[in-house]
């Protein structure tokens, strides 16, 4: 893959000792249309990074016929229950069509954000932007539970 982690919104800007670490941390992925990335309720591990394709992330509420769903695009991020500690996916996520990217352990990144709280503190927002932006006044929320999520260590 010739894109780099540096190219994603998520790391733009930060400093180039902790773009090199997270380089080491992120493994590629490939899946094809069709292809389940992960089921909602399976152990959340990974944070995505999707470099080219489509992927839709669906929820479905246990009392609810209908599930909700969103769409990601190149250069956003899906999978963010690994990254707040959650045991467990709270959606899944499926290819649309031909998908690559990285992945990054939510484990091996919080322990990173450990121990670099400056560049834990980029992350974070970033994250609590990406992911809120249909919450209204959601992004302090969002941050807080990020935040919450990078000082616990799962088992």
């Amino acid at each position: 893959m010739a894109e780099t982690l540096s190219s994603f919104p998520l790391f733009k800007g930060l400093e180039s000792a902790t773009l090199e670490i997270l380089e080491r941390l992120a493994k590629p992925f490939r899946y094809a249309p069709g292809e389940v990335v992960f089921q909602q309720g399976e152990p959340a591990e990974y944070l995505y990074l999707l470099s080219h394709g489509r992927v839709k992330v669906h929820y479905k509420p246990y009392d609810d016929l209908n599930p909700i769903v969103t769409y990601v695009n190149a250069g956003e991020v899906f999978g963010w229950s690994a990254v707040i500690g959650n045991k467990v996916y709270s959606s899944g996520a499926v290819c649309l069509e031909p998908s690559e990217g990285w992945r990054i352990d939510g484990n091996a990144l919080r322990l990173l954000c450990k121990e670099n709280p400056q560049g834990a503190a980029q992350i974070l927002d970033r994250l609590a932007t990406i992911v809120s932006p249909r919450w209204q006044d959601a992004h302090e929320q969002v941050r807080s539970m990020l935040s919450e999520g990078m000082s616990e260590s799962r088992r």
